[in-house]
């Protein structure tokens, strides 16, 4: 795996390589995705889902088995990679591996789902899965951000522009915190305000 960088989001951080971009993300800290691409393609999608307790993984990989079986795929087969069980399929000549795993401590069912050519390495799975963990409370890094929010703000809005991030934070409408992160410095601050 090339270079690795850190994302942190909703709670959780994970190292993906460097040429990995977040191209959609939720804000929503109950339920939500985000999917990351590389320039040919999307790479990797995280899913999360606050839940009342630990599910029976092995049901729920037999129903979820089921049910890519039934929509078509060529094989599916069942796996365990760093401590996070898993399924992975092939269909149409794309490798998808799908891994969840429980974390007690805010109570969310978390998924992490790879998308690959047959042929993949399976290094690069097990060393972004090795890298999962929970965040640092409050700390958010995406779209050249790393920052910490300011205690009891949550994230209400973001931006991901080229050459620009920005993440807003917000108390229940009183307090505010506005973080952004500005790139091509060396082109812009050399152009007239004029």
């Amino acid at each position: 795996m090339n270079a690795n960088r850190t994302w942190a989001w909703q709670g959780f951080q994970l190292a993906l390589p460097a040429d990995w971009e977040m191209l959609q993300y939720s804000t929503a800290p109950d339920a939500g995705r985000c999917a990351f691409a590389d320039r040919s393609r999307f790479r990797a999608e995280l899913n999360w889902r606050r839940v009342p307790g630990a599910p029976d993984f092995d049901r729920m990989m037999g129903d979820y088995a089921g049910r890519l079986q039934s929509e078509g795929a060529d094989e599916v087969a069942r796996i365990a990679r760093e401590g996070w069980p898993g399924l992975r399929s092939v269909r149409e000549g794309l490798r998808t591996s799908r891994y969840g795993r429980y974390f007690p401590g805010p109570a969310m069912l978390v998924e992490l789902v790879f998308i690959s050519a047959v042929a993949a390495s399976a290094r690069e799975e097990a060393a972004v899965l090795g890298s999962f963990t929970e965040a640092s409370p409050g700390r958010w890094a995406a779209f050249g951000l790393d920052v910490v929010a300011p205690s009891g703000m949550a994230l209400r809005k973001c931006r991901a522009e080229p050459a620009y991030g920005e993440l807003a934070f917000a108390e229940r409408g009183r307090r505010r915190c506005v973080c952004s992160a500005r790139g091509m410095v060396a082109e812009w601050r050399k152009t007239p305000v004029a």
